[in-house]
């Protein structure tokens, strides 16, 4: 994990961007995701760029996370010795996830961007994860399951990236309100109401969130890559708070797909399944165990 991985002001500025942003609503992720908040993007390398320019907050964590050399470290040793270079990934689900006090992610595999026909089929290459904000208190632990060895318990910091190969079963364990109820976030920005609000007049428990990036990348082939659009908005806060996000850019408000409320069965059977492969302990069946 790498402490500190933006300038304090690049830091600053993703979270309070995250955190204050009216796309934040029940997550459009299924199963294991159920108690969580949050909003996401899917985008391609061609898409990467309008993502950016809409949103600029996440440009020095997109650089960080996308930087080729990270999974190129966590692809297994005999891959590395083989003549062909590595794939580089092309398709990018970005994950913007926020947790309450008592809030979990069960174990699953990533596979967002799978085929809709077989899921859990498609793991991504690298997960990368950046801390916005921790529980005050300690807690909201990431838990890697590793095939050949015990599960491996990741404490959260707040500007830390973690790097892990896609194809490894993984949680967030829940974590208790602590008494101060402040987050140690840093910053108090908070439009929506689970990006935080302030703290006159907040329970502790409003207040204490675990808030993260998650950045699933994966090597598609290209007619796999040609079949997705370029940048996808994927969001249940409903189409006000989309126009919302609109004006806050300046911009109008066709210019990304919105994926809101009125997403069609499709996609949420897509979303659905994109965690199939989620596991109940260390020892249950699992991709990758």
């Amino acid at each position: 994990m790498e402490h500190d991985a933006l300038a304090a002001a690049d830091l600053e500025a993703l979270e309070r961007g995250v955190r204050a942003s009216p796309l934040v609503g029940q997550s459009t992720l299924m199963g294991t995701f159920q108690e969580s908040r949050g909003f996401a993007f899917s985008f391609t390398r061609a898409g990467l760029p309008a993502l950016t320019s809409r949103a600029p907050f996440l440009a020095p964590f997109l650089a960080r996370a996308l930087d080729p050399g990270r999974h190129r470290a966590l692809a297994p040793w005999p891959a590395r010795l083989l003549p062909r270079p590595l794939p580089i990934p092309n398709a990018f689900y970005l994950n913007a996830l926020f947790l309450s006090a008592g809030a979990k992610v069960s174990a699953h595999v990533d596979a967002t961007l799978g085929p809709r026909d077989a899921p859990g089929s498609c793991t991504p290459v690298v997960v990368a994860v950046l801390y916005l904000a921790v529980p005050a208190g300690g807690g909201g632990r990431l838990r890697l399951h590793p095939s050949d060895a015990p599960p491996i318990d990741v404490e959260p910091a707040r500007g830390a990236l973690l790097c892990f190969r896609g194809d490894l079963p993984h949680e967030v364990l829940p974590f208790s309100s602590s008494a101060s109820g402040s987050s140690a976030g840093g910053s108090s920005a908070g439009g929506s109401s689970a990006g935080g609000s302030s703290a006159s007049g907040s329970s502790a428990i409003a207040q204490e969130l675990r808030v993260s990036l998650v950045c699933e990348q994966y090597a598609l082939d290209d007619e796999a890559v040609a079949a997705l659009p370029a940048l996808k908005l994927h969001s249940r806060a409903g189409f006000a708070a989309y126009l919302e996000a609109a004006r806050q850019r300046g911009g109008a408000a066709g210019a990304i797909e919105a994926e809101l409320e009125e997403q069609t069965e499709e996609d949420t059977d897509r979303e659905a399944g994109a965690r199939a492969d989620d596991v109940s302990g260390p020892n249950a069946g699992g991709r990758g165990r």
